[in-house]
């Protein structure tokens, strides 16, 4: 009868395990391609998920005048439980910070080799709704992509 029990309850975690990657395939295809998110009108961060699991995210700051800062992040992202896991693996541009509408100021410091953690709320066709590690929820637009991030040899 134990063992019975047992064999019945591995099946059962198999299943589940099964299940959940499944999930997890598909929210992988739901989420390829290019997102945006506009943050106070200063920022736009546009991340780009390439299928090969590659990503590329430009960070622009824009300037009153006609002048853009950018900062353009590259690595390699997975989805693992509901959850997309992103390490960075290139920083190429400038990027000098802004400050929100409740006037606090910040830079995004994250250097190369930095792992982040965001729990997958939502991924559609056209909207991704993240929750990072310190509890903000993040809604992106699907975006066609762009060339205005900068590249190894400066911004194009």
């Amino acid at each position: 009868m134990k063992c019975r029990f047992y064999s019945i309850l591995w099946l059962g975690l198999v299943w589940l395990h099964t299940l959940c990657q499944g999930q997890d395939a598909i929210l992988r295809q739901q989420m390829v391609g290019s997102w945006q998110i506009k943050l106070g009108g200063q920022l736009s961060i546009s991340p780009t998920l390439g299928a090969d699991g590659s990503f590329q995210t430009c960070w622009r700051k824009l300037d009153e005048g006609a002048q853009t800062n950018a900062t353009l992040y590259e690595g390699y992202w997975v989805v693992t439980n509901k959850c997309l896991i992103s390490t960075i693996t290139n920083i190429s541009g400038v990027f000098v910070g802004y400050t929100n509408a409740s006037g606090s100021h910040f830079t995004n410091t994250v250097q190369v080799g930095h792992v982040a953690h965001y729990q997958i709320l939502e991924a559609t066709e056209r909207q991704l709704v993240l929750l990072n590690e310190n509890g903000s929820v993040h809604s992106l637009q699907r975006i066609r992509q762009t060339k205005d991030c900068p590249t190894q040899n400066g911004c194009e």
